[in-house]
């Protein structure tokens, strides 16, 4: 199996598609049953103490196995 994005087409296509997540995380690697990201954390996103959030957290898996599905499955 190939994947069908690179990660630049890949960030690109999300932009285009998913604009509600534009800027909010960045693919670090990709490779086949692997996808690497990182989410950009601000203080909204943090709950008393310092602690990142459950809905954060969770958003960061949702998008990243949308991030891994599509690039093995394409558009």
């Amino acid at each position: 199996m190939k994947l069908q994005f690179s990660i630049s087409e890949l960030s690109s296509y999300l932009d285009e598609v998913f604009p509600q997540v534009v800027n909010q995380c960045k693919i670090l690697a990709l490779e086949l049953g692997y996808a690497k990201i990182v989410q950009n954390v601000s203080s909204e996103n943090l709950r008393p103490r310092v602690t990142v959030s459950g809905p954060t957290i969770f958003s960061l898996v949702d998008i990243g196995m949308y991030i891994l599905l599509l690039a093995h499955i394409g558009k």
